[in-house]
């Protein structure tokens, strides 16, 4: 604790020992003794940290601090110390109870990567982020988020935890990977600030009690979550809208592999999909707490190459998931899932996991198509809520719409609470809609210019002069007014757009 602890109130020290278990008694006031034992113990110093992960040229596990070769003792304590369950078989045993089983499959391999990989964000440079397996009940989604923490022998948390308590558990476990089970026995409507929350790697501001500022707890994670729903239909049914940088920081990744066994693609010599989920289970409980810390031991002793290395990934990864081109969202994924296939690929050259080289790749890259294919066309999650936005808003309000060219309708006739006009020419439609209209209403939550623009380059709406509006004049109005105006190849569906890009299977 802080010698300044010393000359101010006693009774802190006295809470924080006695929080820790220590026993005191003394016949003299509260702390006296403690307070002049510790004001003249050693004086050795420690940095204090408060959270596991790298400090400088060195790691802080749980219960040890790993340092690095060639460099003088860094000396670290940390504060808040999670109870350090003790490791189970050995690293030998893991590598051929539950390693070897994760081969041939996808989504038990790019579990261990994930697990492995926060200990390379720092080094990467790059932002925390959560991969969620998501699919119905008896796919092997428990299977595979024991086989994620099995490297570290953590235990497997729960998304019903507070944001008070999901900030706790995820400062324990910055660096050394978090797995939270079964998003739907969370609270929708708090959801999707923790998903938030555990991403951006910072914990909420908060005061001491003398009013100063406490320190807010930081974190770097790639995490890994499961659940039944996506965080997007979770919160629906708290009735709160998902946004997009909600959907980019925990990606969905479908739990079922696609052949017939649930999550998993081979399941070796178990006979049934359920007998090997059992079996898997079962070792990753016998056989834990061994691969991550010899996967942090490798990086620290390697550093300099596994910087290096991390760089060739991510350009060879980019390169085979095709996506130089594509949208930055879709490149940001794609910068997360080639972190995580060098995770992998880095404890196979490290002997960790006893894979063939490729193999990690090969699994983030399954995993990374499985996300992008429920991704939008576009690549962009905005442009497309932007036309499914004006597309439900024209096909919700049609009753809205005056016809253009009926100007003798009797006024009573007419429509209350007009939206525009509709102008039918040949087989096509247009709808005209009043600028304040669509601003206002249409756009509502969105930005209209970020909208009409989305609109215009789709060849959605019609442009005068460079505008994104036109001047016409409806029969039954007295003078020319500006519209937006919309094409009716607005109402063709997002599935058969999507379709019509596609290329065959």
């Amino acid at each position: 604790m802080p010698r300044s602890y010393l000359a101010g109130d006693r009774a802190e020290i006295l809470r924080k020992l006695h929080d820790l278990g220590l026993f005191i008694f003394s016949g003299r006031e509260p702390g006296t003794d403690v307070a002049a034992y510790l004001a003249h113990s050693s004086r050795d110093r420690f940095t204090s940290v408060a959270s596991t992960g790298w400090h400088r040229s060195s790691f802080v596990l749980p219960d040890r601090v790993v340092q690095a070769p060639g460099v003088k003792e860094e000396r670290y304590l940390l504060m808040n110390r999670p109870p350090v369950p003790a490791p189970r078989g050995t690293l030998n045993t893991w590598r051929t109870e539950v390693a070897l089983r994760c081969r041939g499959n996808s989504r038990l391999q790019f579990a261990v990567s994930t697990s492995l990989a926060s200990c390379l964000l720092q080094l990467a440079h790059m932002e925390s982020g959560g991969q969620h397996f998501v699919g119905g009940s008896s796919l092997g989604k428990t299977s595979a988020a024991q086989v994620a923490v099995s490297p570290w022998g953590a235990n497997l948390q729960q998304w019903r935890a507070t944001d008070n308590g999901l900030e706790g558990i995820a400062a324990r476990h910055s660096g050394i990977g978090l797995v939270i089970d079964e998003i739907g026995q969370s609270d929708p409507r708090m959801v999707g600030g923790a998903a938030y929350m555990l991403a951006n790697g910072r914990g909420k501001g908060r005061a001491n009690r003398d009013g100063s500022d406490r320190q807010a707890h930081e974190w770097h994670l790639l995490f890994l979550s499961t659940g039944e729903t996506t965080l997007a239909e979770h919160m629906a049914t708290g009735g709160v809208k998902v946004k997009t940088g909600q959907e980019i920081r925990l990606v969905n990744v479908e739990a079922d592999a696609g052949v017939g066994m649930g999550l998993f693609e081979n399941i070796h010599d178990d006979g049934t999909p359920a007998r090997f989920a059992n079996a898997l289970q079962e070792a990753a409980a016998a056989n834990n707490g061994t691969a991550g810390p010899a996967f942090v031991e490798y990086v620290v002793a390697n550093r300099a190459k596994c910087v290096k290395y991390i760089t060739t990934m991510r350009d060879r990864f980019l390169d085979m998931a095709d996506v130089r081109d594509a949208d930055g969202q879709v490149q940001r994924v794609a910068h997360r899932f080639a972190l995580i296939a060098t995770a992998g690929e880095i404890a196979t050259r490290a002997k960790i996991t006893g894979w063939d080289e490729n193999e990690a790749l090969q699994a983030a890259l399954t995993c990374f198509d499985s996300w992008r294919r429920s991704w939008t066309p576009s690549g962009s999650r905005e442009e497309e809520r932007a036309v499914e936005r004006v597309r439900a808003f024209v096909q919700q309000q049609a009753a809205r719409f005056d016809p253009f060219d009926e100007g003798d309708i009797e006024w009573a006739t007419r429509t209350r609470d007009r939206a525009g006009f509709i102008r039918r020419t040949g087989d096509a439609v247009e709808y005209l809609v009043f600028p304040n209209v669509f601003d206002t209403e249409v756009c509502t939550g969105l930005r209209a210019s970020d909208v009409r623009r989305v609109l215009a380059e789709r060849g959605l709406i019609r442009q005068s002069g460079g505008k994104n509006t036109v001047t016409l004049k409806p029969a039954s109005m007295p003078k020319k007014d500006r519209f937006v105006v919309i094409r009716d190849a607005i109402l063709d569906s997002h599935d058969d757009a999507a379709a019509e890009g596609a290329p065959d299977a």
